[in-house]
């Protein structure tokens, strides 16, 4: 984040802080005027940077979204896994992955609801 109108005052940089800081705290859209410039490559660049550090491969970043690397067909090295068949592994994946939401989501809804959702 640049200001390219002109040279902030102390008192305004002390502004300007506090503002970007409670924009990206909250989570809100970045508002701002034809005087700032806003360059996300950075970020995008640190985040690729860290990747690359990490040398993460298709089962690293599926495991950071939660997703089982087989199912998106990841090449696991050094590891076999196998299945009976596909309604094994699908059934598998319903238990161990969607079940606990579905769970959390009829909970809620029996404790707010007096039947569960159909």
């Amino acid at each position: 984040m640049k200001h390219t109108g002109r040279v902030l005052q102390p008192k305004e940089i002390d502004t300007a802080k506090q503002w970007y800081r409670d924009v990206m705290s909250n989570g809100d859209l970045l508002v701002h005027g034809k005087d700032w410039e806003y360059d996300m490559i950075q970020a995008q660049q640190a985040g690729v940077e860290w990747l690359n550090a990490r040398q993460a491969t298709v089962p690293d970043i599926a495991r950071f979204f939660g997703c089982p690397s087989d199912l998106i067909d990841a090449a696991v090295s050094g590891q076999n896994i196998t299945y009976a068949n596909m309604t094994q592994r699908n059934l598998e994946f319903l238990i161990m992955y969607l079940g606990p939401a579905v769970f959390k989501r009829e909970r809620i809804c029996r404790n707010c609801c007096s039947s569960p959702v159909s």
